[in-house]
């Protein structure tokens, strides 16, 4: 079946939604006893009501609980993976779906990282009706004239678009009320902030009782390598791989990683971010100080300390990260070849071994032929390099964009006391799960992102995996996070 263009929509015929394939009742041990649930393969049409962006057809998997009541208040969580330009196939099969494929590149030789597929005791389908969402250009998602594809390459018309479709397929499976929660890994944070903040996505904003960032970024502002907020951010990724190297002393932290990285973002805060705008090395024995700490926490100890600058100290350090060979992007605990963002392993290999699991299971399962042909795992076109990553242009001129800003001002936050200003949304509640060996999406500047932007500690859950950038693929560090997740999920919805 070719989900490309449909001829039904070409025709003229107005367009609905449409399950292609339904499951028979399926079957998920959970902690508390079995569950009842249905796969779907979901076909949504979804067009603009001021025309911004052209219609679009968008394919996704859910996975639903049958009760013999229905729960109006059962939520409802949204999927999204990064890229941009990647299908969500990464969540669904190495993640949250019924089936997870683990790989264990940690503990394996470097040409034979070690494959797994079985049931996934981090099915999430207890805390909530599951839908792993494909946007347009990715999986089967497409706009209806092939020729308007490159206008979604926009992080404005994503997050729009993809907030209409979250509406529509609510209200069209009869879960508009549903209380719901995004979750969006790598590009995907910016894409559910963007959801969640979007002028035309008010009616939307009112559902949304959480979002989980897995190895996202926010504040595009640090991308920028040079800039004291790049540095500041990136700092105690550095020292995290100081770490894991043996270049520091771990007894003085009683072999505790945690207790190490909390106090490297005092240091990143205090010195880093102090020290960097210096021009020229200061004297005195308070900036002598500071450069021996940053040394000290990146295991780059120097004789005469005032002779570097935290500037020249920093940019010493990210160089190591290519020398003697280059670190894995995604894991820099591990050395890459080119090509590689994680040890031995070509991301375009593991996409096919994806498809062919997910054809598998739907054909098994659905009885449905899923077109492997026409099924987009990854983007080999270019497409997340045209990319415009301004949310708002007339506001961000030359800078960038910081959604965690623009997230809190959607929401109404205020920096003075981090509260809500208007009684009829619910207080924002965000989990943010990342890795301090992830130099792609380092942990810190998320952190720094939302904290900054005035979001309350309160409400804001920190936590770290030793995973890389993608955690979940990982069984231990998967089943964790899936842990994490439902538990965020239960408390958010009391």
């Amino acid at each position: 079946m070719d989900l490309r263009v449909s001829p039904r929509f070409s025709a003229g015929a107005v367009p609905i939604n449409e399950r292609l394939a339904e499951s028979e009742l399926l079957s998920f041990a959970s902690e508390t006893g079995p569950l009842s649930y249905r796969a779907f393969v979901n076909r949504t049409p979804v067009s603009d009501p001021q025309s911004v962006f052209p219609p679009i057809e968008i394919v996704s998997f859910s996975y639903e609980q049958t009760t013999a009541l229905p729960d109006e208040g059962r939520p409802v969580i949204f999927f999204f993976n990064g890229g941009p330009g990647s299908s969500t196939i990464w969540l669904h099969q190495t993640g949250f779906g019924p089936n997870k494929m683990s790989l264990d590149y940690a503990n394996a030789p470097e040409t034979a990282p070690k494959t797994s597929f079985a049931e996934n005791a981090g099915f999430l389908i207890d805390v909530g009706d599951l839908v792993f969402v494909d946007p347009v250009g990715t999986g089967l998602s497409r706009p209806l004239d092939p020729a308007e594809l490159e206008t979604f390459t926009d992080l404005r018309l994503d997050a729009r678009s993809m907030c209409r479709f979250a509406k529509t397929w609510l209200d069209a499976n009869d879960r508009a009320n549903a209380p719901v929660y995004l979750v969006g890994a790598s590009y995907g944070a910016l894409r559910i902030a963007g959801m969640a903040s979007h002028p035309s996505c008010r009616k939307f904003r009112k559902q949304i009782h959480g979002l989980v960032f897995v190895s996202g970024v926010l504040d595009l502002r640090g991308r920028a390598a040079g800039t004291a907020t790049h540095a500041v951010g990136f700092f105690p990724t550095l020292a995290a791989l100081a770490w894991h190297d043996g270049d520091v002393p771990k007894a003085m932290w009683a072999g505790n990683l945690q207790l190490y990285l909390m106090a490297a973002k005092t240091v990143a805060l205090r010195d880093v971010g102090s020290a960097w705008f210096e021009d020229d090395l200061q004297s005195g024995d308070e900036a002598i100080l500071k450069r021996q700490r940053v040394s000290a926490f990146l295991g780059l100890m120097h004789e005469h300390p005032s002779e570097a600058s935290v500037r020249a100290t920093i940019f010493q350090a990210i160089a190591s990260l290519q020398r003697p060979q280059k670190r894995c992007a995604y894991d820099a605990r591990f050395q890459c070849a080119l090509g590689e963002y994680l040890p031995g392993i070509k991301l375009s290999e593991l996409a096919n071994e994806l498809e062919a699991r997910l054809a598998s299971y739907l054909k098994s399962n659905l009885n449905y032929v899923l077109d492997t042909e026409s099924y987009h795992s990854l983007r080999h076109n270019g497409f997340g390099t045209i990319w415009d990553y301004n949310f708002l242009k007339s506001l961000e001129l030359g800078q960038g964009t910081n959604m965690a800003e623009i997230l809190a001002t959607a929401f109404q936050i205020t920096n003075a006391n981090s509260t809500l200003a208007s009684l009829d949304l619910r207080p924002l509640k965000i989990l943010v799960a990342s890795s301090p060996y992830d130099i792609v999406t380092p942990f810190y500047a998320m952190e720094l992102a939302l904290r900054d932007a005035g979001h309350s500690q309160d409400a804001v859950t920190i936590r770290t995996y030793r995973g890389g950038h993608l955690m979940y693929l990982n069984e231990e560090t998967g089943y964790r996070l899936a842990a994490d997740i439902r538990s965020f999920i239960r408390k958010s919805s009391e």
